[in-house]
């Protein structure tokens, strides 16, 4: 890992011990330098404020990892990622995710955004849409997964990842019954 990724990591980690005592608001820049024992500049060569820290900590912990090597295939599996690593950090996760200066619904629907292109061309099969449906069904998914997870997440994720993750298959499983029902409708 190279010393600046380090140095962000360390910053990260001293902002998420302070959360867990604090609030957001109630955190200076000064507290979050004196955690990690560097000096304010450091943390300003790295970070604007402290929003771009959440966001980059939220990027970092939860959207990277799941945006890599990310397939029609494994979606089931980085959901459950997603999910996990939010739910083992819950007051945290929960706090910044209702922080309203924060883009991170954007960030979830970005990564919803590229999982649904995908899956929509592998499940439908191409040439059997124009690229402009592709990516109208694409948003049309990618809003409902990332609204859903924000709203679970801003609720206190009252159900397990497992839980949430097995009901929404359930519901995907329910859109692809419809659509099949939908297809012999058609070519009767």
């Amino acid at each position: 890992m190279k010393k600046g990724e380090l140095t962000k990591r360390n910053i990260a980690n001293a902002f998420k011990s302070l959360m867990e005592k604090n609030d957001f608001d109630s955190i200076t820049i000064t507290d979050i330098t004196n955690e990690c024992d560097l000096n304010r500049l450091t943390f300003y060569y790295h970070f604007k404020d402290k929003t771009d820290l959440l966001s980059w900590i939220f990027y970092d912990d939860v959207i990277r990892p799941v945006k890599e090597n990310i397939s029609a295939e494994n979606w089931r599996e980085r959901l459950m990622q997603v999910l996990s690593e939010m739910y083992s950090r819950k007051e945290f996760y929960k706090e910044i995710i209702t922080y309203d200066r924060l883009d991170i619904w954007n960030y979830m629907f970005e990564a919803a955004l590229d999982i649904m292109k995908d899956t929509v061309k592998t499940s439908i099969g191409e040439g059997e849409l124009s690229e402009q449906d592709i990516i109208t069904i694409a948003y049309f998914f990618a809003f409902g997964i990332s609204g859903t997870i924000y709203d679970w997440a801003a609720n206190g994720m009252q159900k397990s990842p497992v839980e949430f993750t097995e009901r929404f298959i359930s519901l995907v499983e329910k859109c692809k019954k419809l659509n099949c029902y939908n297809r012999r409708i058609e070519n009767a």
